[in-house]
């Protein structure tokens, strides 16, 4: 509670200050830990009938910022209500939508730049829902990252992918070395198990550790490196890749490439939108291809949605990509039939005018 705070500039204006300290960080056995907070601000007003209404609505603003990713602060707004009773409500059927696989595993193809071949596929949850319909990860991951689904949900994604990954394989023989991309979470990273009960699923399928990508992501702190440095090193001596998801928007990038056993990196989507909006952009994707090059780690671009944008990164070097421009992520029952699709789009195809390089 804090007195003298007459409006919501001096409240937010407050918890910009403790934001700012936190940020400044703090020794705990001799480590600096930098922190963030997700602060909720309730006004004191007439409505509140006593102090529990007003503590109520602090922690529905503080749930909000949470939902936003945190690190903010959110002043409470009436309408919060109805959202933070929905996100409940989704909470409580989350679960029985894992067990009753509601949740799947859609494939969204990884191509070959040139000639548009697919070479693999990257698995996206998305959630079947039987009265909503079709949910987006955006409104359940973040609650299932809070309530530790998260870890559930990872392994029925890595069971379904792997599935449908047999079911192409066996599709056709030319389709044998296609893999698939799994995103991890840095909870299943902190199951001492992990590599064991990975390399188990894939014998489950028949599949080899080279048809599996496994994704960590710079968006989610592997801050906890003393944990989960040794899992990921036991998965990539077993012949798994590991891939860093989202390469350049964090702020550990190159902290990352040095401390994991990287093999591929993805050149985020935000990435490939600026390179064809300004020269900078451009500059940035031939900076990190040329960093990938020289540490000898494959590249695949996210989020290509032009032919103009796959041209231009096909020209600075980069060989795989995805994206709308090729195909959206497919619900399992279409795999099949875009894999026996026989026109495909490419470099190529297309009579490029950026040559490559």
């Amino acid at each position: 509670m804090v007195e003298n705070t007459p409006d919501e500039k001096k409240a937010r204006s407050l918890a910009a200050e403790l934001q700012n300290n936190l940020r400044d960080g703090f020794k705990v056995d001799g480590r600096s830990i930098a922190a963030t907070a997700s602060i909720g601000i309730s006004l004191s007003s007439v409505r509140h009938k006593n102090p529990t209404d007003w503590l109520r609505e602090g922690h529905t603003a503080m749930v909000s910022a949470k939902q936003l990713g945190g690190a903010t602060e959110v002043v409470f707004k009436p309408v919060m209500h109805t959202r933070i009773l929905s996100s409940w409500k989704l909470e409580e059927e989350l679960n029985d939508a894992v067990h009753a696989e509601q949740i799947e595993a859609w494939l969204q193809p990884i191509v070959q730049l040139n000639d548009g071949t697919p070479v693999g596929f990257e698995a996206l949850a998305r959630w079947n829902h039987p009265e909503g319909g079709m949910i987006p990860p955006s409104h359940f991951i973040p609650i299932a990252e809070e309530n530790g689904m998260i870890v559930a949900i990872g392994w029925l994604m890595l069971h379904q992918a792997c599935k449908q990954l047999r079911a192409c394989h066996d599709l056709n023989p030319k389709w044998k070395d296609l893999f698939v991309s799994v995103n991890l979470s840095v909870q299943q990273l902190r199951e001492p198990s992990m590599a064991e009960r990975t390399l188990r699923i894939l014998t489950r399928y028949g599949l080899r550790p080279r048809h599996l990508h496994l994704e960590v992501t710079e968006r989610e702190s592997l801050d906890t490196s003393e944990e989960v440095i040794p899992v990921l090193e036991e998965i990539h001596r077993s012949g798994i890749n590991i891939s860093l998801d989202d390469f350049g928007t964090g702020y550990n990038s190159l902290n990352y490439l040095n401390s994991l056993p990287v093999s591929l990196i993805k050149i985020d989507r935000s990435f490939v939108v600026n390179m064809s909006r300004s020269h900078t952009g451009h500059k940035v994707i031939s900076t990190i291809l040329l960093l990938a090059q020289g540490l000898e780690l494959d590249t695949i671009a996210e989020g290509i949605e032009t032919e103009e944008q796959m041209q231009q990164i096909y020209q600075l070097g980069c060989r795989l990509g995805q994206g709308f421009l090729f195909a959206k992520a497919l619900e399992p029952s279409m795999v099949s039939d875009y894999l026996e699709r026989g026109q495909r789009l490419g470099v190529g195809n297309i009579g490029s005018k950026y040559p490559v390089k």
